[in-house]
């Protein structure tokens, strides 16, 4: 009997030895799958905080504008990108036949900003909030955008129609002074930033000669660019007195 026995003992301690090593072979690799999870998990945070981090800082490009735009600057020097302001991509656009001959100027509607990494963070919001439900737009819904640093910032840029002012968006541009211009002044710095903006787009041939500009609120039910903004444009010996049926102002 004891003949019989051990043999099958051997066996059975073989196939235990088996099972262990096995078992020691997919701890190994569990381990490893772990440990190769956490290293892409700490590569991908570092990789965004550094993409935050430069979309805070100053562009070679934007160090012509000296914190703003003045009078020397060349308003291509003080274009944020959308790669600084980190903008998702967009969905499907349609294209803007240029020159246009109008002007559509609307505030955002939120808190203003006074540095670009303020400004950077509004912009940011404002794309997630126009790309989501209910609305799901392609893009931001301006063409370009204007701030209290006195930089101009990249939306759907002037050869892409925008969703700014329905019934309006396949014949202007669309530009949006950053903050809540309803009893508050527009600060020199976004004014300067603006004009500028639209010179620049006369001499890229976007803009015709004679474009004019009017405020949202004159062709749609809103507030936009807000009352106190709305006495600046129509200022503005570009402001054009037109209106429709859905105005309010």
């Amino acid at each position: 009997m004891a003949a019989h026995i051990l043999p099958r003992a051997g066996r059975g301690g073989g196939q235990g030895g088996a099972l262990r090593r096995l078992l020691l072979v997919a701890a190994a690799l569990v381990a490893a799958a772990l440990v190769a999870g956490l290293v892409t998990a700490v590569v991908v945070l570092s990789t965004q905080q550094g993409s935050i981090s430069a979309a805070h800082e100053a562009p070679a490009l934007l160090q012509g504008c000296l914190g703003g735009v003045d009078q020397q600057a060349d308003p291509a020097d003080c274009l944020v990108g959308r790669d600084v302001w980190l903008a998702a991509p967009s969905k499907p656009v349609s294209r803007l036949r240029t020159p246009v001959n109008l002007v559509v100027v609307h505030h955002t509607g939120t808190e203003p900003c006074r540095s670009r990494a303020k400004c950077v963070e509004l912009i940011r919001d404002l794309q997630q909030l126009h790309m989501a439900a209910p609305r799901n737009w392609s893009d931001i819904a301006f063409n370009f955008l204007v701030g209290g640093d006195g930089l101009v910032y990249l939306g759907r840029g002037w050869d892409t129609v925008g969703s700014h002012t329905l019934r309006w968006n396949n014949k202007s541009i669309g530009v949006a002074a950053i903050g809540t211009f309803t009893a508050a002044t527009a600060p020199a710095a976004l004014q300067r930033a603006l004009h500028q903006l639209l010179d620049w787009g006369v001499s890229l041939g976007k803009l015709a000669a004679d474009y004019g500009v009017l405020g949202a609120c004159q062709v749609r039910p809103t507030d936009s660019p807000g009352e106190r903004f709305m006495q600046d444009v129509r200022a503005s010996p570009r402001w054009t007195n037109v209106s429709s049926g859905d105005g309010t102002c």
